[in-house]
């Protein structure tokens, strides 16, 4: 695992007692129809999205930029609730926006440029006026060793 963002209310991202792993996703593990650039809900209920990681997106380092993990994670919820039928962008002009209201990660491993990464999405649980989910990025395996 990447990242695991720790807790965010409105989607709000915590698994208690659920234990961290740093292991590369086997291709076998995954879902094997997933449309690469769109994403899609595995019978398990979880969302899958594939993708790569840009150059531009690399700090001096050459790692990703900690802020652009926040875009990954926005761009797989993104995809997650236009694959359920719900339309994001209406909702906001209809004054009915989405609130990400807290967000915390915890970096595990970097991405390096040209890496392919998985981001996934499920729901915890559904309050009142809030839908909690987790989320996390897991570095797709290469064929090389670990």
């Amino acid at each position: 695992m990447i990242l695991k963002p720790s807790a965010c209310r409105a989607f709000e991202a915590r698994k208690p007692g659920r234990r961290l792993s740093t292991k590369r996703v086997k291709a076998s593990d995954r879902a094997s129809s997933l449309p690469h650039e769109h994403g899609a809900f595995s019978p398990d209920g979880i969302f899958r999205i594939t993708q790569r990681v840009c150059d531009f997106q690399l700090d001096q380092f050459g790692v990703v930029n900690n802020s652009v993990y926040c875009n990954y994670l926005e761009h797989c919820r993104s995809e997650a609730f236009h694959a359920l039928g719900f339309n994001v962008h209406e909702t906001a002009r209809q004054g009915k926006a989405l609130a990400l209201s807290q967000l915390n990660m915890a970096y595990k491993l970097p991405l390096r440029s040209r890496d392919t990464f998985e981001v996934r999405m499920w729901v915890e649980r559904v309050t009142g006026a809030r839908i909690a989910l987790g989320q996390d990025i897991f570095l797709q395996a290469t064929g090389e060793s670990d």
